[in-house]
């Protein structure tokens, strides 16, 4: 139980770290004119979709209508990403020290 709460602690403090440098970046960003600079922050994806051959569209396969996800673009040219679909198995192992 212990090692879960500092887990869950962990991914807190990235998160709130990850939300203090976007917004005090954010004066910096907007006021520049380079569109590069315009994307650097933490984006979550709102929906996917997939234009096919026929012209018609779809929920990306690989997530699903439901799918979730985090792009992150740094100021130094760096990026991240990860994307989750809603539907996928849950992992049934268990953490123990290594």
């Amino acid at each position: 139980m212990n090692r879960l709460c500092v887990v869950l602690t962990g991914m807190l403090l990235i998160s709130g770290m990850l939300a203090v440098a976007r917004y005090s970046l954010a004066d910096q960003v907007h006021s520049s004119p380079n569109a590069q600079a315009q994307f650097v922050g933490t984006w979550k994806l709102v929906s996917t979709e997939e234009k096919l051959k026929d012209g018609s569209s779809r929920a990306y396969q690989d997530v699903g209508p439901r799918g979730t996800g985090y792009l992150i673009y740094t100021a130094d040219g760096h990026m991240c990403v990860e994307l989750t679909g809603a539907d996928r198995p849950k992992w049934l192992g268990v953490l123990r020290a290594i």
